[in-house]
């Protein structure tokens, strides 16, 4: 199973050189991704890419307005091998069927997030989704029924043009 964690995609590059860098470390930016609530982590179970296409359609339709998507899938067996524990708690996005997916990891340290950020960092498959596929996500997920429209902001309605 993939996690699916919401990113600046430019936080996490591998290809933009730090001389500065020792081999073995990772740059600070990319924790700050790591966005906390309560010490933990918001992220969502995914099996396969129709089943992202749906959760960044409903991410992306909780917010303001359409723009660019980024996220990352990293394998959920990393979450073990960093002794992190995850706990299933419903999401609240405007698409009930992805709420389930919903998962935190949760009782966060500070060195916990490190060694998260450590082990993902090398393998983390990064994705940008530009603002018109947003938006054809989107709608395809209220065509098919699958996203509430009377969810959403008015500011994401008229982004979307309904």
């Amino acid at each position: 199973m993939q996690m699916l964690l919401g990113i600046k995609k430019r936080k996490w590059d591998r290809s933009i050189p730090l001389p500065w860098l020792r081999p073995g470390s990772i740059p600070a930016d990319p924790v700050t991704d790591f966005r906390t609530k309560d010490n933990s982590i918001s992220v969502w179970c995914v099996l396969d890419e129709s089943q992202v296409e749906q959760l960044v359609a409903a991410l992306a339709a909780n917010r303001d307005r359409v723009d660019v998507f980024e996220y990352a899938l990293f394998d959920e067996h990393l979450l073990k091998r960093v002794n992190v524990k995850v706990k299933e708690v419903p999401g609240c996005l405007p698409c009930g069927t992805v709420n389930p997916w919903h998962r935190d990891i949760v009782q966060l340290t500070g060195s916990k997030i490190f060694a998260l950020a450590k082990a993902i960092y090398p393998v983390l498959q990064t994705r940008r989704v530009y603002g018109a596929e947003v938006r054809q996500l989107i709608k395809r997920e209220i065509q098919s029924g699958a996203i509430d429209p009377s969810k959403l902001r008015e500011s994401m309605i008229k982004s979307i043009g309904l």
